[in-house]
């Protein structure tokens, strides 16, 4: 698994799998299925199964992140939260747990997109925007708050918040991953060539 994408979001791309996932579409598609198939989800749960171990290390990476707090506001902070109409309380995520729940692994099939990425991918692209900065340059600057319990943004003055770990800390996390979670990927698509090259013989047959 190999592959840095400097432009959108973090990301790791396992390039072997792109022309392997193109034959596997085809020949599902061969045999009828239709989107979303019982096929395809399968496949794509195993698919993510193997990639599992690179996604969660890369998600406690981001959880691990170490801020450096100047004055009262920071960065990891966690509010009350909205009220729900059970009465609860939604809890809100910190920084931190806002990137980690962005790490996600993306399957897709296109003729020029194909590939397994593991990437943070997170919904808000703000939360993108800041995992990145903090990986490339090890700090991120952000608005300062003020008024009441530091809810209003001051996008006038901005700070900066340092972090003791986090220059490259997405590939530094996906590394120790790499060989193993590339090679159970192939696996899982050399099993399932196998297994549609039998299907359409007997189709054929």
């Amino acid at each position: 698994m190999a592959g840095r994408d400097s432009k959108a979001a973090l990301v790791y791309v396992d390039e072997k799998s792109v022309r392997d996932l193109q034959n596997l579409a085809r020949a599902i598609k061969a045999q009828g299925e239709q989107k979303p198939s019982m096929l395809t989800k399968m496949l794509n749960q195993e698919i993510v199964a193997a990639a599992e171990p690179m996604r969660s290390g890369i998600a406690d990476a981001a959880l691990g992140l170490k801020f450096k707090r100047k004055g009262r506001a920071s960065v990891s902070r966690s509010g009350k939260g909205r009220r729900l109409k059970s009465g609860k309380r939604a809890t809100k995520r910190g920084l931190r747990e806002e990137i980690a729940f962005g790490v996600r692994t993306q399957i897709d099939k296109g003729k020029f997109t194909a590939g397994v990425r593991v990437r943070l991918a997170s919904k808000q692209a703000d939360v993108n925007a800041v995992g990145k900065r903090i990986n490339h340059a090890g700090f991120v600057r952000h608005p300062t708050r003020m008024g009441p319990n530091f809810r209003a943004i001051n996008r006038e003055v901005w700070a900066q918040t340092d972090t003791t770990n986090g220059k490259d800390w997405f590939y530094r996390a996906a590394e120790p991953h790499k060989r193993k979670v590339s090679r159970d990927i192939q696996r899982v698509l050399d099993r399932w060539t196998t297994k549609m090259a039998r299907e359409i013989s007997r189709s054929v047959g």
